[in-house]
């Protein structure tokens, strides 16, 4: 059964978001690789140590599970609550 979610989209260089519903199985490595790029481009790294935001490293754990483990995306009933948050503040637009 698809889970049901709600997703900010933006517009423009506000970045102010536009909620829309999607329904989501199946998340790919590509499209987490777009969560990634967008929520770095956003939030980039910060401080002396380039710390990365939750989301991101959120994001970049799940990313780093899928390649050890060669796979090629995700189920959502996979996910920890923490990474269908973050997918849900950056997954791009469809």
């Amino acid at each position: 059964m698809p889970t049901t979610g709600v997703l900010p989209s933006t517009d423009g260089p506000s970045h102010a978001p536009r909620l829309r519903v999607v329904s989501l199985r199946r998340i790919s490595i590509a499209e987490l690789e777009a969560a990634i790029n967008r929520a770095r481009a956003a939030q980039p790294a910060s401080g002396a140590e380039s710390s990365l935001t939750l989301e991101v490293a959120t994001l970049g754990a799940l990313y780093g599970r899928l390649i050890w483990e060669r796979l090629d995306g995700v189920d959502v009933d996979a996910l920890t609550d923490a990474e269908r948050v973050a997918l849900r503040l950056w997954l791009p637009p469809a």
